[in-house]
């Protein structure tokens, strides 16, 4: 009888366990995502910086972070490293992160207006654009967004040659 007392408590005690680790557990990673940005025919990669985001940890009720709120487009613009491309070339997006992802689209930055609400949004396909055929510094943001607790914008400045 002692032996099928002490088989039903450490049943119990598994279970136990693995329904509190189901409760910490999240379906969001506890870091924000990575935007990796690459050209193969220019042979470039580097990722992009982030303008603005929510990355809350949801799965205990706690709190978590905002960052870069209230930043303009184009001022983060004048402060980040440009790296230089040809025109008219492909360029491929790759999230560290993409699981159950709502939105993402990508906007071409209006340089000279301080609202983000002028930029001109860009056709993407299979997360890839194509660079404008004129040269020039161009300024784009790519918003990743998931739910009202998880969302990255991110900023990259081409200088396209």
């Amino acid at each position: 009888m002692k032996k099928y007392s002490v088989l039903i408590i450490v049943f119990i005690s598994v279970i136990s366990i693995f329904l509190i680790f189901l409760s910490f557990r999240s379906n969001f990673p506890h870091t924000p995502p990575t935007l990796e940005v690459s050209a193969q025919n220019d042979n470039i990669k580097f990722s992009a910086d982030t303008n603005g985001g929510n990355w809350f940890d949801s799965s205990n009720g706690k709190g978590g972070n905002s960052f870069d709120l209230g930043t303009y487009d184009s001022e983060k613009l004048a402060g980040i490293n440009e790296h230089n491309i040809s025109v008219n070339t492909k360029i491929k997006l790759n999230l560290s992160y993409d699981k159950d992802i709502k939105l993402f689209k990508v906007y071409l930055i209006n340089q000279k207006s301080l609202s983000n609400e002028n930029n001109q949004e860009v056709k993407l396909s299979n997360n890839t654009f194509t660079t404008p055929k004129e040269p020039g510094i161009y300024g784009y943001i790519v918003d990743s967004f998931w739910d009202e607790s998880h969302n990255i914008r991110f900023i990259l400045k081409l200088n396209c040659k």
